[in-house]
């Protein structure tokens, strides 16, 4: 992606791998891509990377409004149109787990409740957990 000079497929491939030292300094400033939900959810990504938990909640926020009036846009016939959306959501709503994940370690670390933070993680990892397909479901 970086020899045919396509920012949207490096931007997607340097948090993958992660090395957010070249996302942040070489491709989120010089990239020309739509302000979309894709791009909101790697700065979200790169703010919860540095702690700026309450950044990366806003873009969530901003990148959840921008996919739900995208949705509503649609045509209503068929799921094909939509493909695109449902596959954007998924990582939206694990993003958002995430940024509500640091915040209440961070909530339960100053109040230093290690109880409460034990089952509430619990939860939210067997709830991740049962996202994913089993084995002997076709997709």
């Amino acid at each position: 992606s970086r020899d045919v000079d396509r920012m949207d497929t490096l931007m997607d491939c340097l948090w993958k791998l992660p090395d957010w030292m070249s996302l942040k300094q070489a491709v989120l400033p010089k990239a020309q891509v739509e302000d979309g939900p894709r791009l909101m959810m790697i700065k979200a990504r790169v703010k919860l990377q540095e702690g700026g938990v309450q950044e990366a909640q806003e873009l969530i926020n901003h990148a959840s409004v921008r996919l739900l009036h995208q949705w509503w846009q649609l045509p209503h016939v068929g799921i094909t149109p939509a493909m695109p959306f449902l596959e954007t959501l998924q990582p939206l709503v694990e993003l958002h787990e995430s940024s509500r994940i640091l915040v209440d370690l961070g909530v339960l670390q100053q109040q230093h409740r290690a109880d409460h933070l034990y089952s509430d993680l619990k939860d939210i990892m067997e709830t991740w957990r049962l996202r994913l397909p089993n084995e002997w479901e076709s997709l």
